[in-house]
């Protein structure tokens, strides 16, 4: 297990340096070695903007939207993962808004516009709907699990006379194209098949059926395996009688160890779960320590590995979708460039065209002067023929002795 963790430590580094990378490459960040004078280095986002390109950058961290209703685990489910008390749990309810628990140096909360600087692809939601921007924020946290992974926790859907203070339907459906995979969380006690939480089920997953997850949390709370099947078979039946399912469904049990006597940060299974656990841990004890020494089958470590599989394929869409741009910018410059050397060729053609004109205007101009010439001596040499070379001459001294 140790090496096991030793290896996930290499790749969980080698994929943050792969994306790091290819953010750089959209936008890259001022090397502090240029002097001020010199020029900013162009990302590929900015050479789109100057030639009019359409790209479209991949976000750079994998998203998960978990999605139930009131009093379903969904903070719980937060906390454990990220392995620190982040948002507040409790079977009222606790969530009336939308945060986004993401990685920090520090633990850190950020409201409203800053949670949109901090993560600008909200920013379209903020203008969209409003009274969404008031119940926005964003939690920090210095885990490793989080360094590559953005965990969106939305407000607990009941039905009756609940009011939002956001259009919580449309909310949820813009975010559900934005993330990578969204966990659907039903709390087998309370009303997890309220006509709310089915409405959104049932709109969601005709868009994106390969995103969505179902899970029936907090297993463990119910008394005996017989109860359990019932719940999963009345659950299942009841979702599939509103969604038209295309494959196998699949309604994953599960529960946060020591989560009922709120001990879930610190119990051993967290250990286990970070890899942290020693050399002779076999198997079976690894599991019995997510069963929480129960006998109930929890199968939230399977929820984790769908959630290491999405992060691990952000990096092959990441590289996919930086092969498409590349080449369309590739074409899109050598269009530029064709344009150009045309551009070229007919300002040569029209340079030639001028410089023709002007040499025939040139040359008739010599012409017509040589012409001019020639016709000047021809018409004084025919005169000296007729009148005679001494005419004037004599003409000139006769008068001036007539005048003496």
């Amino acid at each position: 297990l140790c090496k096991m963790a030793g290896a996930l430590d290499k790749q969980r580094y080698l994929i943050q340096r792969i994306m790091r990378e290819i953010e750089h490459l959209y936008f890259p960040r001022p090397d502090d070695d240029l002097d001020d004078e010199a020029d900013p280095p162009l990302g590929l986002a900015c050479i789109a903007k100057r030639f009019d390109a359409s790209i479209h950058p991949v976000h750079t961290r994998c998203s998960a939207l978990i999605i139930g209703n009131v009093s379903a685990g969904k903070s719980t489910f937060v906390n454990w993962y990220a392995g620190d008390h982040l948002q507040k749990t409790g079977v009222a309810i606790e969530t009336n808004g939308v945060t986004v628990v993401t990685y920090g140096s520090t633990v850190n909360e950020l409201k409203g516009e800053s949670t949109v600087l901090l993560l600008p692809y909200l920013r379209a939601l903020t203008e969209k709907y409003s009274g969404f921007l008031e119940n926005l924020s964003c939690k920090t946290c210095p885990s490793d699990r989080m360094c590559m992974l953005d965990l969106i926790d939305s407000p607990g859907l009941a039905d009756g006379d609940m009011q939002y203070p956001f259009d919580v339907m449309g909310v949820m459906g813009d975010l559900a194209e934005h993330v990578d995979i969204v966990l659907f969380l039903f709390d087998p006690i309370g009303q997890a098949l309220g006509r709310r939480t089915l409405s959104l089920v049932d709109a969601l997953f005709k868009k994106h059926p390969d995103k969505i997850r179902f899970c029936l949390s907090k297993c463990d709370a119910i008394p005996s395996e017989e109860e359990r099947i019932k719940v999963i078979c009345q659950t299942t039946q009841s979702l599939t009688s509103k969604i038209s399912v295309r494959h196998g469904f699949d309604l994953m049990p599960i529960f946060v160890p020591g989560a009922k006597e709120g001990t879930y940060l610190h119990t051993h299974a967290r250990k286990v779960e970070r890899g942290d656990a020693g050399e002779d841990e076999t198997r079976a004890e690894r599991d019995a320590a997510f069963r929480g020494g129960t006998s109930t089958v929890n199968r939230i470590e399977d929820l984790c590995d769908d959630i290491r599989k999405c992060v691990e394929r952000k990096v092959q869409d990441g590289l996919a979708a930086l092969k498409k741009n590349t080449e369309t910018l590739a074409k899109v410059l050598d269009g530029v460039v064709m344009q150009e050397k045309e551009r070229q060729r007919k300002n040569a053609v029209r340079r030639g065209k001028i410089l023709r004109l002007w040499l025939g205007v040139f040359a008739l101009s010599v012409i017509f002067g040589f012409l001019g010439f020639a016709s000047v001596a021809l018409s004084v040499s025919s005169l000296e023929k007729n009148v005679g070379p001494g005419t004037s001459s004599g003409t000139a001294g006769g008068g001036g002795g007539a005048s003496s």
